[in-house]
């Protein structure tokens, strides 16, 4: 697709019902497709005698994730000069194995007849013939996923980033996919959703972490929901839970009403400094780093409480362990109990740790590999 440097909208007058239309609604490939070069309107130049061409043409193309010296070019300047990387840690083999992945794009045969594109791709910018900007894409089964962006620094004032997301939102409703996922999203991470105007599917923002300024741009899409981390519900991204996340290093939404519920006097310390923003351990930090210490002991938000996991003993008590080819249940060891529980050493402390980090959904489905 090509896109030109004016707007036909901006130039040829619309109807007042057009006009109405944009105010209330916006539709992706409508917009995108206004400044296509093939659609576009050029306004006669009496004048010149000419109709009037655009100052600049964006060439946007679906591209294999091959490497070539213009794509690596464009990564070298980006994670010298935006992402701050040292020159002698940039490589075109580092490059290669990030972002290039090797395997040869396919075509999947849906049912009724209807086939789209699966593998990994390059969706690239080029402004007047120079890539200054690269997407990389991931098209799966149900979904495209946005994996990396890449810009160069002399249009980063464009917003890259959202120009890119709302291009491949586009993108998956032209080729049909149900989902569009903006970033990776690793098992249970405090990552984000969009939901998309006019659809029952969401956008997924992906991967947020709020003091990274890179990924500011994903909390302007409206209206967002992100992920407690701590019961897995969605919660809306208002002003007020972005005040927190400015304000506190965690937060969760879920403890926040459990801890209505329950007199202030009785609200344990560590909850009670959450709330006031300051999770610190109360563990010193020369006994955190020995090892010594039970991940009980460190007051670490997200993690389960040891009131919780004696509460669920028998859930954890079914957790498969596989030793050296035979799997045994947990609550078969000889010293499951209590007391071991808490004793980061045993097997059934390093059990229980785990538990606490991962959450019963993933124990239910899983086994602890000791080789």
């Amino acid at each position: 697709m090509s896109l030109s440097g004016f707007s036909a909208t901006s130039i040829v007058p619309q109807l007042s019902g057009e006009k109405r239309r944009r105010k209330v609604q916006f539709d992706v490939e409508d917009r995108f497709q206004e400044f296509a070069s093939s659609s576009l309107k050029r306004p006669y130049d009496r004048k010149a005698k000419e109709n009037l061409s655009p100052s600049h043409e964006l060439e946007i193309n679906l591209e294999s994730d091959t490497y070539s010296p213009e794509k690596y070019a464009l990564f070298e300047h980006y994670q010298i000069t935006v992402h701050k990387e040292s020159p002698e840690h940039v490589s075109a083999a580092g490059f290669k194995r990030f972002l290039c992945s090797g395997l040869g794009q396919k075509t999947y045969l849906a049912a009724g007849g209807k086939s789209w594109k699966l593998g990994s791709y390059h969706q690239c910018y080029r402004l007047d013939g120079k890539l200054v900007a690269m997407g990389v894409l991931d098209l799966l089964p149900n979904c495209v996923s946005s994996v990396y962006l890449l810009y160069h620094k002399s249009v980063g004032d464009f917003n890259f980033g959202k120009i890119s997301a709302l291009n491949e939102i586009g993108l998956a409703r032209q080729m049909g996919f149900e989902y569009y996922y903006m970033g990776a999203i690793p098992l249970f991470s405090p990552s984000t959703h969009y939901l998309h105007p006019g659809a029952n599917k969401c956008a997924r923002t992906g991967f947020y972490i709020h003091s990274c300024a890179k990924m500011r741009y994903k909390a302007t899409f409206h209206p967002q929901y992100v992920l407690d981390p701590e019961d897995y519900s969605w919660h809306l991204l208002d002003k007020s839970l972005f005040s927190k996340l400015d304000t506190r290093p965690y937060v969760s939404p879920s403890r926040e009403e459990r801890l209505k519920a329950i007199p202030a006097s009785a609200i344990p310390s560590d909850d009670g400094k959450y709330l006031a923003g300051d999770g610190a351990p109360t563990v010193p930090k020369d006994q955190i780093a020995s090892g010594d210490v039970s991940l009980f002991g460190l007051d670490m938000p997200g993690i389960m409480t040891g009131d919780e996991i004696l509460a669920n003993l028998d859930a954890l008590g079914e957790w498969g362990l596989q030793i050296r080819g035979s799997v045994i249940k947990t609550g078969d060891l000889a010293d499951f109990d209590e007391e071991h529980i808490f004793d980061s050493s045993s097997l059934p402390g390093i059990a229980a740790e785990m538990a606490a980090a991962v959450g019963w959904e993933v124990v239910k489905g899983s086994r602890i590999y000791l080789g």
